[in-house]
Formats: structure tokens, C-alpha cells, sequence
């Protein structure tokens, strides 16, 4: 898998360090779109390793958070790094005191101390690595970030948004495996109550812009300011995808009719 990462990346293999990661989650999150079209149009998602390289890396498409996560998961094991999976609480957009189940994945890589990298949290993804510190404010190419103790040995990741610190999501320090991730997955992918069978979601970073998509709302964001887009139709949906987020969209008739069940 890792010279084709590579090669869809637009990278050269580079010694673990700092610099090198940065440089490796900045051109992911540039190049690999978060999108959801197979939970949306019900495909199911396989998350073995020569599955996500025929979709990720070699098909021009993107996915949500466990296939991206474990693909650079595994490219940082065959570059030397030593990481490991997380599972996380997504807080963003819940009410308060809601108990959310472990649906997200990042990846805690050790070099001179932790660090927490993550490029598959669609439109707020990380685009740089933090260091694994709850208090202070992290700057990022997109923002500042931080991590707060979230009790019971938790933490909070949190970024300012219009002034504003906003929850994104919590996790511990236990690692997962793969199966670990595969149940997970499967529930995200396939319940009915699952945010990714109820809208058509993409995101990626172009320069210092983040761009995101959610039905027919098209968005671009720079800094605290915000240029929106509503879209025509299907058409137009499907005409963003390829062109905004560089999606090979599938020759499948069961997308069009789920964008226009969510679109009316």
C-alpha cells in the first residue's frame, strides 16, 4: 500500500520525524476527499487493506474517517513511525450530556513525545499533527485547535470556531485493532439512524480553504469567513463532487436516487 499512498499523495518516503509527518497529513487532506457515497447509496464499506487501496489510493475516491485513518495508520507503520488507532466520542453538533457511541477514529504517533493525527474528520479534520497535551492552544494551517481533560482520563478535542472553542469529539488512550474498527464502521455505515445514511457529506482542504459539502450546501471557508453555495439538484450535487472534491463519482443508479430522496 504505502507506494501507491505515496504516489497519490505527490511524496517521496522521508526518516520519521516531525516535519515529515506534518508534511504527509497536509498533503492528505489536500489530495484524499472525505466523502460518504457508499454508505449513502448502501455499498458496503470494506476496510481490509487491498479494498482501500483500490478506492482511496488507486480508484479517485475518497471515504469517511476509518478508511482514511487506517490507511495513513498503516503508511506510518511501513515508514518506521510507531502509531496506533484511537476510537473516539464525536461531540460536534450534540447536545450536551448526550452519550455518544465510539464511531471515530485517529491515530496517536509516538516520536520525541505523543502526538494525535487525524485526516478524517471531514470538514474540521486536523491538518497538522498536536501534540498529545491537554491545555493550550494548538495552531494549525486551518485554525487553532486544542485539547482539554474531558474526565475518567479523557480528552477533548476542541477548535475555535468564530471566536468560539466548539467540542469536535473525546477518547482515551486504549488502542484498537482492526476488528475493533470493522464494528464500528459497520454500524456507522449501515444504521438507519447513522449520520452518513441521512446526507450526502464531502470535505477537503484546496490552499487555505476549507471546502465542505452537506446535501446542497456547498461551502468555503477561510478563517472566520464563510462563502456559500446552494446547489441545483442532483446534478448539481454530483457536479461538485467531481469538481470541488476530485471525486470518481460511481456509475451507480442507486446514488442519484438516494441525493434525491435527501434533496426533495
Amino acid at each position: 500500500m504505502l507506494p501507491a499512498y505515496l504516489e497519490r499523495l505527490g511524496l517521496a518516503t522521508a526518516p520519521p520525524s516531525l516535519g515529515a509527518l506534518a508534511e504527509l497529513v497536509a498533503a492528505h487532506v489536500r489530495t484524499v476527499p472525505f466523502e460518504n457515497l457508499d454508505p449513502l447509496r448502501g455499498v458496503p464499506v470494506d476496510l481490509a487493506p487491498d479494498a482501500l487501496e483500490r478506492k482511496l489510493l488507486r480508484g479517485g475516491r475518497g471515504g469517511y474517517c476509518f478508511e482514511h485513518n487506517l490507511v495513513l495508520l498503516d503508511a506510518l507503520r511501513a515508514l518506521g513511525y510507531r502509531a496506533d488507532g484511537l476510537l473516539a466520542r464525536v461531540r460536534w453538533g450534540v447536545p450536551p450530556g448526550t452519550v455518544t457511541n465510539r464511531s471515530h477514529m485517529l491515530v496517536q504517533v509516538d516520536l520525541d513525545e505523543p502526538w494525535i493525527v487525524d485526516v478524517g474528520f471531514g470538514g474540521y479534520t486536523l491538518t497538522a499533527p498536536l501534540r498529545l497535551v491537554a491545555g493550550p492552544a494548538q495552531d494549525t494551517p486551518h485554525g487553532p485547535f486544542r485539547l482539554v481533560d474531558a474526565g475518567a482520563d479523557a480528552l477533548e478535542l476542541q477548535a475555535r470556531l468564530q471566536g468560539e472553542w466548539r467540542p469536535l469529539y473525546t477518547f482515551d488512550a486504549q488502542r484498537q485493532t482492526r476488528i475493533d474498527y470493522e464494528m464500528a464502521s459497520w454500524w456507522t455505515s449501515t444504521h438507519p439512524t447513522s449520520y452518513f445514511r441521512n446526507a450526502v457529506v464531502a470535505g477537503r482542504v484546496d490552499g487555505p480553504a476549507r471546502i465542505t459539502l452537506r446535501n446542497t450546501d456547498l461551502a468555503f471557508t477561510r478563517g472566520d469567513e464563510v462563502e456559500r453555495v446552494s446547489l441545483r439538484g442532483v446534478d448539481g450535487v454530483l457536479g461538485a463532487l467531481r469538481e470541488h472534491f476530485g471525486v470518481a463519482v460511481p456509475d451507480d443508479p442507486a446514488l442519484p436516487e438516494a441525493i434525491a430522496r435527501l434533496i426533495g
